[in-house]
């Protein structure tokens, strides 16, 4: 079983604050199937953005600095269609 697990989470967002967000930055994951106040949320790092739309939306891809532990210190399970909560 490999020990260096490597997560990456795909966001699609709307024009709307896109001028905001630069590569590097920090974000807070929200899993709306884990109340934040008992599992805490992921944090991420952002890896990439792109530069032009595609279907009204922005592709801005995450790396996660922790893998699925929060900082609560959980493990979280995903289904890799969520929504999530992203704050930046």
């Amino acid at each position: 079983m490999p020990t260096d697990e490597h997560y990456v989470v795909e966001l699609h967002l709307p024009p709307t604050g896109y001028g905001k967000i630069t590569k590097g930055q920090l974000a807070r994951i929200q899993l709306p199937a884990y109340p934040e106040q008992e599992y805490g949320y992921l944090q991420g790092i952002v890896a990439s953005i792109a530069l032009v739309p595609h279907a009204d939306t922005y592709r801005v891809t995450l790396t996660l600095s922790k893998g699925l532990t929060t900082n609560y210190d959980k493990k979280m399970h995903l289904n890799p269609i969520w929504n999530v909560v992203l704050k930046l």
